[in-house]
C-alpha cells in the first residue's frame, strides 16, 4: 500500500495533467507507438505523481501503476535495498489564524488495485485543548502530611473536607504528595467538574515540601507553587511581594454574602 498526504483539489494541477495526457496520447498515435515512451514524458509524469499520488496519475494518464511507481521512486524499487514501509502516518499540526483553528488536510491510502481510503482531518477547537492554568490570583493549598494515593477525586475531596477543613468545590487548587514523596496530585474544581492531575518524578523526590507545626495545610503563591512542582524549594522562589490580592468572587456574589 502506498500512503500519501495531499491537499484538496487544485485547478492548476488538473490543467497540467490534461496537457500531459494530451501529449502522451499524441505520442501513442504517432509512428513511434512500438517504442518506449520518451524519458521527458516519464519525468513529467513522475513529478505529477509525487505531488498528487501514483494511483490517480497512473489512471489519468493511462500508465501502468508499477511502472510509474518505479520511475517516480526508483530507490524504493531497487532490488539491492530492502524497503520498510511505515506502519503509521504522522500529520503535522495545523496552522491557525488569531488563535482560531482553520486547518484541514486529507490523508489518503491507495492500494495497488485502486482501493482508496480517505480521511479528512480538521483542526480542533482551542476549547477542547484546555489545561489547568495557574494564575497569580489562584488559591493554592498544599497538604502538609502525605496522602494515600489510592484515593481518586472523591477520596481526595473527602480529605479536603475532613482533614484540611476546606471545601473542595470553591476553586482552590489542592496539592497532595505520596508517602514516598515521588508523586504529587493536583485537585481543582472549575465550576463544571473536577480536574485531577498527577506528576511522578523519575529519579529524585520532592525534598522541599512545605511544613507547618500547627496546621494541616499551607498556602502558596503561584510562583512558589511552580517551584514546588519542579522539585524545587518554594521558600527560595523570588518574586515581588503582593500589594493587593484580586478578589475571586464577582461583585454580585460578595454583595449577597455580605
Amino acid at each position: 500500500m502506498h500512503a500519501e498526504v495531499r491537499s484538496a483539489g487544485n485547478g492548476a494541477d488538473g490543467e497540467v495533467i490534461e496537457k500531459l495526457r494530451a501529449r502522451i496520447q499524441a505520442w501513442r498515435s504517432s509512428e513511434h507507438r512500438g517504442r518506449r515512451m520518451p524519458e521527458e514524458l516519464w519525468q513529467e509524469a513522475g513529478a505529477a505523481a509525487q505531488r498528487l499520488g501514483i494511483c490517480p496519475v497512473s489512471r489519468a494518464l493511462g500508465l501502468g501503476y508499477q511502472t510509474l511507481k518505479r520511475r517516480t521512486y526508483p530507490s524504493e524499487s531497487s532490488p539491492s535495498k530492502v524497503v520498510s514501509h511505515p506502519r503509521f502516518i504522522e500529520v503535522a499540526g495545523f496552522a491557525s489564524f488569531n488563535g482560531v483553528g482553520a486547518g484541514e488536510a486529507i490523508v489518503e491510502a491507495t492500494s495497488v488495485d485502486g482501493t482508496r481510503l480517505t480521511v479528512r482531518l480538521k483542526d480542533s477547537s482551542p476549547a477542547l485543548l484546555s489545561v489547568i492554568q495557574i494564575t497569580p490570583q489562584m488559591r493554592v493549598l498544599v497538604a502538609i502530611e502525605p496522602t494515600d494515593f489510592r484515593r481518586g477525586i472523591d477520596g481526595l475531596g473527602q480529605v479536603c473536607r475532613a482533614v484540611l477543613s476546606e471545601d473542595p468545590m470553591d476553586g482552590t487548587m489542592f496539592v497532595f504528595r505520596s508517602r514516598a514523596a515521588k508523586t504529587i496530585k493536583l485537585l481543582v474544581y472549575d465550576g463544571q467538574g473536577f480536574w485531577l492531575a498527577q506528576k511522578r518524578l523519575s529519579t529524585v523526590r520532592f525534598r522541599h515540601w512545605p511544613s507547618a507545626a500547627d496546621a494541616q495545610s499551607r498556602l502558596l503563591l503561584a510562583h512558589e507553587f511552580t517551584a514546588l512542582i519542579w522539585g524545587g524549594n518554594p521558600q527560595l522562589a523570588q518574586a515581588a511581594p503582593m500589594w493587593r490580592r484580586i478578589a475571586l468572587d464577582p461583585p454580585s456574589t460578595r454583595t449577597e454574602k455580605a
